[in-house]
């Protein structure tokens, strides 16, 4: 197995039963101009089955990432409590 990275999801596309998943890749920055250019890096066409499971996957992910970011709690600033 190999990793793809990819920066966004940009479209998706559902036809005969296959669901086609578009992803960009930032390309160019302009620090100057404070702009991202993103283009197309790859497309993954999944059946619609594996996309409904993925979805139920990644939606238990978002409720763990919520609750982790809930139980994560500010120490106040007190400088004599640094060690």
């Amino acid at each position: 197995m190999h990793d793809i990275f990819v920066d966004r999801l940009s479209n998706v596309a559902i036809g005969n039963g296959v669901a086609r998943l578009d992803f960009l890749r930032m390309e160019v920055t302009d620090t100057d101009k404070q702009k991202v250019t993103m283009q197309p890096s790859v497309r993954v066409a999944i059946p619609l089955d594996g996309l409904l499971q993925a979805i139920q996957m990644l939606e238990r992910l978002r409720d763990q990432l919520v609750a982790q970011a809930g139980q994560q709690v500010v120490p106040a600033q007190n400088p004599a409590a640094v060690t």
